[in-house]
């Protein structure tokens, strides 16, 4: 189990690593006041959290709860990323992304798997709004698509 950090060029800047002999599950991960939260279950002996090392005594689940270091919230005010639309999803074979309005330059596209991965890569081009993403052979699930700093979500069937 990991939690990492992106930066807005997605770029990986931090990230923790929750790792055991057993079956290791986050449960839930939140952010406030600045602290990042992460819970979950563990059936592992010994849990080993980033440096942190957790230890159970019976053969029972071991539940946890850690603060992370590393992850700090910005205290900026938060920009509006324009939004575009996926029709359809769920999709099968294609899906065409839509942008309310045309941009002066291309805009590059990724569509990204479940673990963060790009997949396809494409261009839209500078003064349109649509584009059709091509989905042929795609495992089934959730994928991202980002288009600048905007984001995405598109099922796969």
């Amino acid at each position: 189990m990991v939690v990492a950090r992106l930066s807005t060029a997605g770029q990986w800047t931090a990230g923790v690593q929750a790792a055991g002999s057993g079956s290791d599950f986050p449960t839930s991960l939140s952010v406030a006041n600045g602290a990042t939260i992460v819970t979950g279950t563990s059936s592992s002996p010994t849990l080993q959290l980033g440096s942190f090392s957790l230890a159970q005594n019976n053969s029972q689940q071991l539940v946890f709860t850690a603060q992370l270091g590393g992850f700090v919230t910005s205290r900026r005010a938060i920009q509006t990323v324009p939004a575009f639309t996926l029709a359809p999803t769920p999709a099968t074979t294609a899906t065409r992304l839509t942008w309310p309005s045309p941009s002066a330059t291309p805009r590059p596209v990724q569509l990204l798997d479940a673990l963060g991965c790009a997949v396809r890569q494409q261009v839209l081009p500078a003064h349109t709004t649509q584009a059709t993403l091509d989905l042929t052979g795609l495992a089934p699930g959730l994928y991202l698509v980002r288009c600048g700093s905007a984001v995405g979500r598109l099922v796969v069937e």
